[in-house]
């Protein structure tokens, strides 16, 4: 009992029912509705075929078939515009004559659809190179700001496009040599401004990373400050002022331990400050689309799911999936052991709800990524 009420004093978790349809993680992902509702975004593609999408109440826990189009092929990637609409940002027109002879699958086009109607509004050409290696992690390099502006990068090329989807039109930038080959993710800040984060984690040769700020005004990037050097896990927007990141590094001894951190980057002062690591040393560094770290309440960030090594089977590493949960206070700098989850999960999914609460679902875990689990918090957690 006493037990219980250390782990719970924070939350708990529950089961919220199972989408229909199995979503490819790899492929898909979840989006947070102007209603506050949760969408997986449909997809269809020419290997996999089509799925619908499916809505998620957040007030009656039902769960509802949402249709997109079937007339064109696109992944299960979207980004929220205005009056129920979705942005598509890799799509194509298969009935066209440019894509009759491809081999590979091109995917250069970004797609509006009407979620009332599933009917595609427009279609947009990208003019960045959009190669199958471009594709991976492509959630990571869509950032919409300005309400109809979106930034795609393609670190392959050292490339970045600026499109605005309301003019169609676009603006290619050449990235400093400072953002070459380094993973990236944007968070905008103001109408017109859009704030870089680079990973050079692989870099053994730095210690910090350069934040770099977008101005769409002038159309250039400038950089404006630095953080301590980590892979980047999940950035979350905690006030006007303040992102929180999750992310880890290895110690140099030893190869198997991640030491997790939460970092504050104050925006107004271009600052960065690491207030606390993680209780435990769970690997949350997992390759793909994850988002292992979300907001909780109004002051909390919550870490949950990973992979911890134990041992070796033939050589090879055995990775555990675990339920593990640790909620950070954004004030005090104090970790808490949180509550086990639902279910064992690693390189999930999550949005943090109008209401406070955390949605999980997706997980790369086999047989568990149509599961839903929500970490419900007590009313005294602000």
């Amino acid at each position: 009992m006493v037990n219980w009420l250390i782990t719970h004093r924070m939350g708990y978790f529950i089961k919220g029912g199972n989408f229909k349809y199995r979503h490819s993680p790899s492929i898909t992902n979840l989006v947070k509705m102007d209603d506050g509702n949760v969408l997986v975004v449909g997809k269809n593609t020419e290997h996999g075929g089509y799925l619908p999408g499916e809505l998620y109440n957040v007030k009656t826990n039902a769960i509802t078939d949402v249709a997109f189009p079937r007339c064109i092929y696109y992944r299960g990637i979207g980004i929220i515009l205005e009056n129920n609409k979705i942005l598509l940002p890799f799509a194509y027109d298969p009935s066209k004559p440019e894509y009759k002879n491809k081999t590979a699958y091109p995917y250069d086009c970004m797609a509006i659809v009407d979620l009332n109607t599933a009917k595609v509004e427009k279609l947009l050409k990208k003019n960045i190179a959009n190669e199958e290696q471009y594709i991976t992690e492509a959630i990571h390099h869509i950032t919409l700001f300005d309400k109809h502006k979106v930034i795609l990068f393609n670190f392959y090329k050292d490339k970045m496009e600026v499109c605005d989807i309301k003019n169609e039109s676009s603006t290619i930038i050449n990235l400093p040599p400072e953002m070459r080959q380094k993973l990236i993710r944007a968070n905008p800040t103001e109408k017109n401004k859009v704030l870089i984060f680079c990973d050079s984690s692989a870099d053994k040769s730095t210690k910090t990373d350069i934040v770099w700020e977008y101005d769409d005004t002038t159309k250039t990037i400038k950089e404006v400050g630095k953080r301590k050097k980590g892979c980047i896990i999940a950035i979350a927007k905690i006030s006007s002022e303040e992102i929180a990141i999750l992310s880890h590094d290895r110690e140099s001894d030893d190869t198997t331990r991640a030491i997790n951190e939460i970092e504050i980057y104050n925006i107004k002062h271009n600052t960065s400050k690491t207030i606390t690591s993680l209780v435990t040393n769970f690997d949350y560094d997992l390759p793909g689309r994850e988002h292992n770290g979300a907001r909780y309440g109004e002051n909390y960030f919550i870490v949950s799911g990973g992979r911890c090594e134990m041992g070796k089977v033939l050589g090879y590493k055995n990775r555990k999936t675990t339920r593990n949960s640790e909620i950070v206070n954004l004030k005090t700098h104090k970790t808490y052991v949180g509550p086990k989850t639902a279910h064992h999960i690693a390189g999930h999914q999550m949005i943090t709800l109008d209401n406070g609460d955390v949605f999980i679902s997706l997980s790369r875990n086999a047989g568990v990524s149509t599961e839903i689990q929500i970490l419900k918090k007590w009313r005294w957690i602000k």
